[in-house]
């Protein structure tokens, strides 16, 4: 007997598919936002394991190259990794994964050549951290663009699998590098050599290789945006380095010191305001046309807010001795400085906020004209306010030049949805 399906009975099977797989695309939110601290917690351990078992020359030389590794991962994900949460998202299991991580080898390879010449002209001592790190570049990338890819998919579980690969291994042996006093160069390679096992797993777990190739078609294809990306962030990052140069003769090194131990109280929200971002962006693009959007966008703001004023209480109520545990003799200055770097970063959370949305809906003009305004006052506030003020003006100055910001996203914002 035949057995026959109308054709609505079929369509609302498909949506009850749909639905299915975009309710379980909700909850794993929280996995992504969990693989997003992971991903962080190796990168911090780093810095940790490295200051624990140098001595203060190597570790200074150690600071410095890896502030160009970081700037370069940054560059990678603002290249690569944006631009495949914005464009690919919405397509889930279509992403063209190989591309994604071939395309991430195109700041990878001039980035570790880079690496390479600076370290050929540095101290012998320390030429082979350059190395390493250069080394680093290169399968750090690959891994964090495979871990883009299966959040853009749809699989976070599996980029929290592979982060967990990298972590796990490089916290025990960089440890044990550094309870024995191995050098920062041992306990680096200890860490890209968890970061490569991370990134062959991961290839083998989407089971494809990098194709630079189609990586190369694949950003020309989202130029316009992946450019932006890319000069988004190196226009902050270079506002930032600028305004320390800037500010170390205005305020001499007790001044910048203290500005630092302050940032450095509140820098846990950056992992937090990040982690959240990278974490919801696809999932706002896949409900963006679904009721749901109103209700996720809601929850996204209420996670914002909620670790913003959480943490916020804390750092206000910290006393001496708490905080001169965790700062040292840095303490004293930065204590003053706390009301200036809450006020900072509950203007960073809007902002967040603000970013997502610029992302979500493409709003790739509006997003650079609001991160223009903060790179250009980032380093005029701060410095214009240490000279009339010192060191508290100049922490109101980065607190204005985010407040700044957020107003300009807001007014551009307004301006679209009317």
């Amino acid at each position: 007997m035949a057995v026959i399906i109308s054709e609505d009975r079929v369509r609302s099977h498909d949506w009850m598919l749909v639905e299915g797989a975009v309710g379980m695309r909700g909850r794993s939110r929280f996995v992504s936002i969990a693989d997003q601290g992971l991903n962080s917690v190796s990168n911090f351990a780093l810095v940790a394991f490295a200051a624990m078992g140098s001595s203060a020359p190597e570790f200074g030389q150690f600071s410095i190259s890896y502030a160009f590794f970081t700037f370069l991962l940054g560059l990678g994900r603002a290249l690569v990794g944006e631009t495949a949460l914005v464009h690919e998202s919405s397509d889930g299991r279509t992403a063209p994964v190989s591309a994604i991580i071939g395309a991430a080898l195109l700041p990878a390879v001039p980035g570790a050549i880079l690496l390479c010449g600076i370290g050929a002209f540095t101290q012998a001592e320390y030429r082979s951290l350059w190395f390493v790190l250069a080394g680093a570049v290169l399968v750090a990338l690959v891994q964090d663009a495979i871990r883009y890819a299966l959040l853009v998919q749809g699989r976070p579980d599996l980029a929290l699998m592979i982060d967990g690969v990298w972590t796990v291994p490089a916290l025990g042996a960089m440890g044990v590098s550094a309870l024995v006093g191995a050098s920062a160069a041992v306990i680096a390679a200890c860490w890209a050599g968890a970061a490569l096992i991370s990134a062959v797993v991961g290839c083998l777990t989407v089971r494809v290789l990098p194709n630079p190739v189609a990586g190369t078609r694949w950003l020309l294809m989202h130029r316009t945006s992946s450019t932006r990306y890319a000069l988004e962030f190196s226009s902050l990052n270079a506002s930032t380095l600028v305004v320390w140069v800037v500010l170390a003769p205005i305020l001499g090194v007790a001044g910048v010191g203290a500005l630092r131990g302050a940032q450095l109280l509140m820098s846990p929200l950056n992992t937090v305001f990040s982690s959240l971002r990278i974490a919801m962006i696809p999932e706002l693009i896949r409900v963006r046309s679904t009721d749901r959007f109103r209700s996720r966008l809601i929850e996204y703001a209420a996670i914002l807010a909620g670790t913003t004023v959480l943490w916020s209480g804390l750092i206000l109520v910290l006393n001496d001795g708490l905080g001169g545990s965790l700062l040292g003799a840095t303490w004293d200055g930065a204590a003053p400085l706390r009301a200036a770097y809450v006020a900072q970063y509950v203007f960073m959370a809007v902002y967040t906020l603000l970013l997502t949305l610029f992302r979500v809906d493409r709003l790739n003009r509006q997003s650079s004209v609001m991160r223009a305004v903060l790179a250009v006052l980032t380093l005029a506030g701060p410095t214009l306010l240490a000279l009339a003020v010192g060191t508290g003006g100049a922490a109101w100055g980065f607190t204005a030049a985010v407040a700044a910001s957020v107003g300009t996203g807001i007014f551009l914002l307004r301006g679209i949805r009317r």
